[in-house]
């Protein structure tokens, strides 16, 4: 044994945990899509996506959602966030997949469409 350990490092969102800061980011940027809306559609969406190396999110997957214009929506909005720091497995910048719940909750006392 020569003493080297593999660094194992899940990517990061605006340098906090993965999952915490980025669903902020998320319900901070997302909108209610106006069909889904009209529709009183609400439920939860899980999308399945990639940190590549270099950051960037690519290879959305919606594994459930409610109404195919969430699905656009989930897909529009993480196309849209910003650049990662990526995972790393001894010191080398990997491709990791990573998967999101994201709730759409319809209220008849809410008067806009949010999340």
């Amino acid at each position: 044994m020569n003493g080297a350990t593999a660094i194992n490092v899940r990517p990061r969102f605006n340098g906090g945990e993965p999952g915490i800061e980025f669903i902020k980011w998320v319900y901070q940027n997302i909108k209610y899509p106006e069909e889904a809306w009209r529709e009183r559609v609400s439920g939860k969406a899980v999308v399945k996506f990639t940190v590549n190396t270099d950051g960037c999110l690519s290879d959305f997957i919606i594994l459930q959602s409610p109404h195919e214009s969430i699905s656009r929506e989930v897909i529009r909005i993480l196309s849209q966030s910003p650049a990662w720091t990526p995972g790393y497995i001894n010191g080398e910048p990997v491709r990791v997949s990573l998967t999101l719940p994201i709730s759409f909750r319809f209220s008849d006392s809410t008067t806009s469409p949010l999340p």
